[in-house]
């Protein structure tokens, strides 16, 4: 492994505990203090979190510049991760609240995301 891919997914998985805090305390938010419904709340959580994921990993991970090729594939990475994200929430829900099905979702789709992040979006 070379240090440059070393610090990209140390850098990766900083951004992606930076998120992840903010999905957790908006979640917890929406839900416990304003009430809403848990699967309402966990998508408006993760559509705004995912706009912050594309400029923190583009500009601060893999130093890239935002280019629309890049933001259509990122497009087409968010509806894969948002329909798979939906989906296994709702499987998971069904059998824990939805803190803890946040975070199953959360670990198990995170080696994927890195993936297809710097196989996909963010090359030229």
């Amino acid at each position: 492994m070379s240090i440059q891919n070393s610090f990209e997914k140390t850098k990766y998985i900083l951004v992606s505990l930076i998120l992840y805090t903010y999905v957790f305390g908006v979640l917890w938010f929406f839900v416990e203090a304003l009430g809403l419904d848990e699967f309402i709340s966990y998508i408006i959580t993760y559509l705004s979190a995912y706009l912050f994921d594309y400029l923190l990993t583009l500009k601060w991970v893999f130093k890239g510049e935002h280019k629309n090729k890049k933001l259509y594939k990122y497009l087409l990475y968010l509806f894969f991760f948002l329909l798979i994200n939906f989906i296994l929430y709702r499987f998971v829900f069904e059998y824990f609240n939805y803190m803890i099905s946040a975070l199953f979702v959360a670990v198990a789709l995170f080696p994927l995301r890195f993936f297809i992040s710097k196989a996909f979006v963010y090359t030229n």
